[in-house]
């Protein structure tokens, strides 16, 4: 699939989403987040894609959004932003979350802002030093609307959430891991390797489960423990089914290392 900002790779398993507009720092226009949906849905729809990177070339990861059409957004109708600007967005997020694969955010330098809450809304966060984030939305007299508010606050509690969106301070990928924003920093000659072990790792394993994992915590979050232990049922149900379950039990009585095809 050939696209105009976003690069779309697939090797060992793994698909890297790449946002490609270094010139404007990764910027995202409404063209470019339906480019990273499509490229999300071509990986949800490829069964040889087993884990997915996203990330930004160049030195940024995602500055944000692309502020000459964000000021647009300023003479439009309430009800124009949720239908032509937010449902393209928060389509972004949704791609991600809805994905049944784990997502790693390979964050490369500043996540501004929409960069932020796509990293966000990622499974897994590995920065490199050079990493930055911000909550920008609020210097600009708007609010995360890309699900910040939604995750930030499980990530980092409710107090750090508060301070970090009512500021939109920005912090370094160091201060990103002590405060459990994200999961790994790296040097910067290190991150594309890094992220690429992690993301194998990922691949190799049994990728249904892994999606129904995915889609248990998420569930969790926002549920309550009858919930859950129902979801958990059906979710068992159908793990237990998967060929990946079958070679998992054989590799344990076998007592080898389980190989496993995401089926």
């Amino acid at each position: 699939m050939e696209f105009e900002n976003v690069l779309y790779d697939k090797k060992d398993s793994v698909a890297t989403i790449t946002i490609n507009r270094p010139k404007l720092r990764n910027a995202l226009s409404i063209d470019t987040g339906k480019e990273i949906r499509s490229a999300f849905e071509e990986a949800a729809r490829d069964a040889d894609v087993r884990a997915v990177i996203i990330t930004g070339a160049g030195s940024a990861f995602c500055s944000g959004i692309d502020l000459p059409q964000g000021e647009k957004i300023l003479d439009m109708a309430p009800a124009e932003i949720r239908e032509e600007i937010y449902a393209v967005f928060q389509g972004v997020i949704r791609s991600i979350i809805d994905l049944p694969k784990p997502v790693i955010a390979s964050v490369n330098g500043p996540a501004m802002g929409a960069g932020f809450d796509i990293a966000l809304a990622c499974d897994i966060r590995i920065a490199s030093e050079d990493a930055q984030f911000s909550e920008f939305f609020v210097r600009i007299g708007t609010l995360p609307g890309m699900g910040g508010m939604f995750f930030l606050p499980q990530l980092v509690g409710i107090g750090k959430a508060n301070e970090l969106a009512f500021t939109g301070d920005i912090i370094d990928g160091n201060e990103a891991e002590r405060i459990g924003l994200v999961n790994k920093v790296v040097p910067a000659d290190e991150l594309e390797e890094a992220t690429k072990k992690f993301a194998k790792k990922l691949a190799r394993g049994a990728t249904k489960a892994i999606g129904m994992i995915k889609m248990g915590i998420r569930r969790g979050i926002g549920s309550n423990l009858s919930s859950e232990l129902e979801f958990a049922s059906f979710a068992q149900s159908v793990c237990i089914k998967t060929e990946d379950a079958r070679e998992g039990f054989s590799a344990a009585l076998e007592k080898r290392r389980p190989e496993y095809k995401g089926r």
